[in-house]
């Protein structure tokens, strides 16, 4: 008989007589199960087996629904002490429960998540460090790795070959003598478990076999940490109205020592409706979705099955998968959003409360730079975030004019190519009673001439971001043009800002063009999902925009001045303002013929006088025109510079105009052809402004021109 099998059965008996003659006791079965795994370890090794792998249990069988034995047992240890299937101890038998945990450990392995072991996921088992541990797979290079296939479908290692090979290993055939692993894995170095130096035994330290080793760290890589805590956003909300993407809970995650990557949360959810009690989170909830900031980790749709209720009650969710990398030193927050169920207004509200799983402190999981994970706790009621959702209810839109944003008429310089995205409109919309999202939007397009309708409509908010666009090609002048499956929330009580911009054809020179949001033109959806189209309540039109080939632009230059005189020594008492008004024009697009303003019949402008109290200066609307060598009011051209017929594209004229504006004592009565003006039935005070104005531009002539001569007139003075 050899020495090993003397050693064996030597063993063998000092087990059985070990149990025959020590009381098995409550508190002595953990030792005596750690004693059997270390001789079984032993045994195994003596007779010539393999070292156990997967948790001390080597997977030679397929295994699904309806399996039983030995090797369902050792698959159950495995999925408990992962977190995967949450029973009080194995049963050896393969049913509902752990098909749904073997799926959770398959998408946490990136495997198929189809709840059945086969060759693939028995390779992962058995060359797994420990139990319920993420691992690299092992490489292999033979048997059936067809081009483009990543695991060995009779192995499950992975098909592409490394250029390391294991600690102990000469080759990638058999066995490394020093760790008990496959040679036919590639890492660059071994770290044994704590209280280990080789891969035989237990450790001293923490009780686990030496046999589970980790890949070392590769090439500048380092070992990590990370901590977390309750970010500052989302904040309890007491009155949430809406059902998607509704950010719950926030982890703030620091990285300490080398880049981490969180890949696991284990979350705790309830969901109590008010006067009843906790029930499944997944017969409310239907979507849970992982953020950070404004990009998508990534989102799971669940429902009551996804939800693990524990011997405590609570119900918890394990979410792998995410890849939430924080650099080294560094930290970031990671949002959990929920959508969930629509709640009528018969509904009682939903109270949910979220934070790490209390039944599991390795809540959060996070790989470092060399593949070791490491494990914090977000349970407990400092790590809460509580919530009400209420019924939609419903809300109300109301959208105005932005007088300010929209632009003013003016000439608009019309390029060979067309105009591109021009701003046209601005309005605002804000939500009222309850959150909106507008969903469809009507805008009617209007020109002097079907060439100067647009090509296409783009909505946009006010950072610039196109919302929606519209063809507008086909439309009729006076037709409306849609911007249809609009997505823009909106919520209660606050507003938001949008253009309306339009591409213009170069056919539109010469005609001018604006746009109207007629009433019950935007639409939109209540939170109760209804919808409704009465905003505005009348029509939003913009100013007419007037394009050309070439234009001039008007603006005042310089102060003007008004200056006042009485003349009381003579029978009559008279008041006389003297005004000084200079106005600028520029040629953009060409060269620009000299003005002129020499009599009534030959002049290029129209000057007045206006009182304060009018809005439009126009003839017939308070407005006295300023002619030359009128006895009642005067006006000259004093100056203009340059003297030049004309200048160039970019050049200017400054002209400077004098007027004099006179009245008399009103007991005089009316006025004789060419007299004086009346004091009485005229309002005060009176400025001098530039009514109209004609240009000849780039060989085009703009004529009558009222529009873009906002603002060019001079102070006030009072006729007394």
């Amino acid at each position: 008989m050899s020495i090993k099998k003397v050693f064996l059965g030597f063993a063998v008996v000092a087990l059985v007589f070990g149990m025959s003659v020590v009381p098995a006791k409550a508190d002595q079965i953990s030792d005596l199960q750690a004693m059997i795994a270390q001789l079984t370890a032993q045994i195994s090794a003596l007779s010539g087996g393999t070292t156990p792998t997967g948790g001390g249990y080597t997977f030679t069988t397929n295994l699904a629904v309806g399996s039983k034995g030995a090797a369902v047992t050792a698959l159950q240890e495995i999925l408990i002490s992962g977190g995967y299937l949450n029973i009080a101890a194995p049963t050896g038998y393969f049913g509902n429960l752990t098909k749904a945990a073997v799926m959770k450990w398959q998408t946490a392995n990136d495997l198929t998540a189809d709840g059945k072991i086969g060759p693939i996921s028995r390779g992962v088992l058995n060359a797994m460090p420990g139990a319920g541990t993420t691992y690299v797979p092992p490489l292999d290079t033979s048997g059936p790795c067809s081009a483009g296939q990543t695991y060995n479908s009779m192995t499950g290692a992975l098909c592409s070959a490394g250029t390391t090979l294991p600690a102990g290993c000469t080759s990638t055939a058999g066995f490394s003598p020093t760790t008990g692993l496959s040679c036919a894995g590639t890492v660059t170095t071994v770290t044994y478990p704590a209280g280990c130096t080789s891969a035989t035994g237990f450790s001293p330290t923490t009780g686990m076999s030496c046999a589970t080793v980790t890949p070392g760290p590769t090439t500048g890589a380092t070992e990590g940490s990370m901590t977390t805590k309750l970010a500052s956003t989302p904040v309890p909300n007491a009155d949430i109205r809406t059902t998607n993407d509704v950010s719950v809970y926030g982890i703030e995650v620091t990285a300490i020592g080398s880049d981490m990557t969180v890949d696991r949360v284990d979350l705790q959810v309830s969901v109590t409706p008010t006067g009843g009690s906790a029930s499944n989170p997944g017969s409310f909830i239907n979507k849970i979705a992982f953020y950070n900031g404004s990009t998508l980790l990534k989102e799971m749709a669940v429902s009551s099955s996804d939800f693990t209720k524990d011997s405590s009650d609570r119900y918890h969710a394990i979410i792998s998968g995410l890849g939430f990398q924080v650099l080294k030193g560094t930290k970031k927050d990671l949002t959990v959003k929920f959508s969930v169920n629509s709640l009528n207004t018969t509904d009682a509200n939903r109270a949910v409360v979220v934070s790490g799983y209390a039944g599991n402190s390795n809540n959060i999981r996070a790989t470092d730079g060399v593949g070791l994970q490491s494990y914090t706790d977000m349970s407990g009621t400092a790590n809460q975030r509580s919530h009400t959702f209420k019924p939609a209810g419903s809300s109300t839109l109301a959208v105005t004019i932005d007088s300010a944003g929209t632009p003013k008429s003016n000439n608009v310089r019309m390029p060979s190519s067309g105009l591109s995205k021009t701003k046209v409109l601005a309005f605002s919309a804000k939500a009222t009673d309850g959150d909106a999202k507008i969903t469809k939007m009507y805008a009617q397009i209007n020109a002097t001439n079907t060439d100067g309708l647009p090509d296409t409509l783009y909505l946009t908010d006010e950072a610039g971001a196109v919302l929606g666009t519209s063809d507008a090609s086909s439309v009729a002048n006076g037709s409306q043009s849609g911007f249809t499956g609009l997505d823009i929330p909106i919520a209660k009580d606050t507003s938001k800002k949008f253009f309306i911009l339009a591409d213009f054809p170069i056919a539109a020179a010469g005609d001018a063009a604006s746009t109207t949001l007629v009433a019950n033109s935007v639409q939109w959806e209540k939170p109760d999902g209804s919808t409704a189209s009465t905003t505005p309540s009348g029509a939003l039109t913009s100013n007419d925009q007037y394009f050309w080939g070439a234009v001039p632009r008007y603006s005042l230059y310089g102060t003007p001045t008004v200056t006042k005189s009485i003349d009381s020594g003579s029978t009559l008492s008279t008041t006389t303002l003297n005004f000084e008004l200079k106005v600028k024009v520029e040629a953009d697009g060409g060269s620009l013929v000299k003005p002129v303003y020499t009599s009534q019949l030959v002049r290029d402008f129209t000057i007045g006088f206006a009182s304060t109290s009018q809005t439009t200066f126009t003839a017939g609307n308070n407005l006295i025109l300023a002619l030359p060598g009128s006895a009642t009011s005067s006006l000259t051209m004093t100056a203009i510079d340059p003297t030049n017929t004309t200048v160039g594209d970019g050049g200017s004229y400054i002209m400077t105009f004098v007027g004099t504006m006179v009245n008399r004592d009103a007991s005089v009565g009316a006025p004789t052809p060419g007299g004086l003006i009346p004091l009485n039935g005229r309002p005060a005070p009176y400025f001098m402004v530039l009514a109209t104005a004609s240009s000849t531009v780039g060989g085009g002539a703009v004529t009558g021109q009222t529009w873009g001569l906002e603002g060019i007139q001079t102070p006030s003075g009072t006729l007394d």
